[in-house]
């Protein structure tokens, strides 16, 4: 193509692959020419595990319920967060989409997919109010003489100059930091065995007074974890979809959507346990302080706020989905970090460390209604009655709501939240997270087999996905550029943002009459959806 009929098409934005790097395609499909080797992305995936939350959580459970409750439930967390995350590694890497664009078109709908990024948020928004108490109370066991609230607003303040980078640009900030994590742990673990905790006959023997080993105390610890679990199992997605295709199956793949869980309750968990009893103190900024003192407050600080960048940044984008899309409120990713931060601060000081039980129990009545839903749709819906293992996330090959996946969703999260408040006693409570699993699956399962999936078609049969050479041969779905210089693949122009896309993240827009991307598609609050009423006469052209 000569310079002048590229000018005559339109110019790509000449700041585009600067845009590219900073947006990371957190709200786009993934294209091939981004993706990265495994091995970048294995930094991430353990740095996830390294959130203090995993520790503080181990030790809540060992001296709350006994250390062989706390390891029992910590072993659970593993197997039930690696299969989780396996799962959701192999879809997010072979589709390049992130788990709320996976749940548009497993059984949500465009605007209905925007509700489950809303119980995202609110798991990020709690630990990252989780995570700021405890490099608080870090800071304030070593600056006993400044109250624990100023270091609550300090924590706060320092998160949002830092809340703006994606997952691809920490992937260099988690490979120098993480190592540092493990050999601290490793030295605290080692002074703690040496005698310079409380003393312990028998750490692994150790049971409050009047506890007993299972039984309650031990649905109640798994209730507790549960809060954790789904979500490290679901967050796999947004840094697998970056990898490549070829290598999220086989050993990196296993690696990629187990290592999370592996870090967080197997080790985190575990050295939790163990510090936590040999301290008699829940909280690891203090135990840690305790056990290295300087070292210790450099070791929370830095932990805290790599992993609590992580929280604000994907509470902002989870916010603006679902403000965006359902309310059709958008004021930028910017104020709702301001949001984020403000909201989590104000649960620091309600003393959300004291409530962590509770909280991690409601918390997980949401993860558990949300993941099982996707999970049947994932694995039975679309290879059994659709027919496919391909995932559509564009506006114009869905309906706004799918009632699948939000019926379900809405009953087994509302029936488990109605459990966990305690409704019919502290041991439904415990279970609510797995009632509500269960019905979300078997709802979302049976609602799909009666309607014969009919809420899907405009991603399925009824709507085709168009290759290369369809896109390229309708004159409304004329080819723009193929930008091929350092790319595998071709891309086409978007004819509002002027950035260059692949061609599964391009719709023609026959409000606008030109071709845009699907972020671009999803954002137009004029058009009415006219494409998805249009495209039912392309798609059958098409056939």
């Amino acid at each position: 193509m000569s310079t002048g009929e590229l000018h005559a098409l339109g110019q790509p934005d000449p700041h585009w692959p600067s845009r590219e790097a900073e947006e990371d395609y957190a709200v786009r499909r993934v294209p091939l020419h981004w993706r990265r080797r495994w091995g970048s992305l294995v930094s991430v995936s353990l740095g996830i595990g390294t959130a203090m939350a995993f520790m503080q959580v181990g030790a809540v459970l060992a001296l709350t319920f006994g250390t062989l409750n706390a390891a029992i439930a910590e072993l659970y967390a593993t197997l039930m967060a690696g299969a989780i995350g396996l799962v959701m590694a192999r879809k997010a890497g072979t589709t390049g989409l992130g788990s709320y664009l996976l749940s548009r078109g497993a059984g949500y709908g465009f605007a209905g997919a925007a509700v489950t990024s809303f119980i995202y948020s609110l798991n990020y928004i709690a630990l990252a109010a989780i995570e700021g108490a405890i490099m608080s109370g870090a800071l304030h066991s070593y600056f006993p003489a400044v109250p624990i609230q100023i270091f609550y607003l300090i924590s706060g303040a320092i998160l949002l100059p830092l809340g703006w980078r994606g997952v691809a640009r920490l992937a260099k900030v988690e490979s120098y930091t993480v190592p540092v994590y493990f050999l601290l742990v490793l030295l605290a673990l080692v002074l703690a065995a040496t005698g310079h905790g409380t003393k312990i006959a028998a750490w692994w023997a150790y049971l409050p007074a009047q506890a007993k080993v299972g039984g309650a105390a031990l649905v109640a610890a798994v209730g507790i974890v549960n809060g954790l679990t789904g979500i490290t199992g679901i967050f796999v997605a947004e840094y697998a979809r970056l990898a490549r295709p070829s290598e999220v199956r086989g050993f990196s793949g296993l690696l990629l959507g187990t290592a999370p869980a592996l870090a967080g309750f197997l080790f985190s968990g575990f050295v939790g346990i163990f510090l936590g009893v040999h301290t008699l103190q829940a909280n690891p900024g203090v135990f840690m302080v305790g056990l290295l003192g300087t070292l210790g407050v450099l070791f929370v600080v830095l932990t805290q706020l790599r992993i609590n960048v992580l929280n604000v940044y994907f509470a902002s984008l989870t916010l603006a989905t679902f403000f965006g899309r359902v309310l059709r409120f958008a004021p930028g990713r910017n104020f709702w970090s301001v949001v984020a931060v403000a909201i989590a601060v104000a649960l620091m000081f309600l003393s959300v460390l004291q409530q962590i039980g509770p909280l991690l129990t409601f918390l997980g009545v949401f993860q558990f209604a949300w993941a099982s839903s996707l999970l049947v749709d994932l694995l039975l819906v679309h290879p059994r009655l659709l027919g496919t293992t391909e995932v559509e996330h564009r506006r114009a090959m869905l309906p706004e709501w799918n009632w699948t996946g939000v019926i379900a969703l809405g009953v087994g999260s509302g029936v488990g939240a109605v459990l966990a408040f305690g409704a019919l006693g502290p041991l439904w409570s415990s279970l609510s997270a797995f009632v509500a699993g269960a019905l979300a699956a078997l709802l979302h399962g049976g609602l799909a087999y009666v309607t014969r999936a009919r809420g899907y078609r405009r991603s399925t049969s009824a709507h085709p996905r168009p290759n290369a050479e369809q896109f390229a041969a309708r004159p409304e779905w004329e080819r723009k550029v193929a930008w091929a210089s350092g790319h595998a693949e071709p891309t086409y122009l978007c004819g509002a943002c002027r950035g260059l896309f692949v061609i599964e993240d391009m719709v023609h827009c026959p409000h606008e009459e030109k071709a845009l991307c699907s972020s671009c598609c999803g954002t137009n609050s004029q058009c009415g959806a006219l494409c998805q009423r249009e495209l039912e006469a392309v798609a059958s052209s098409l056939r």
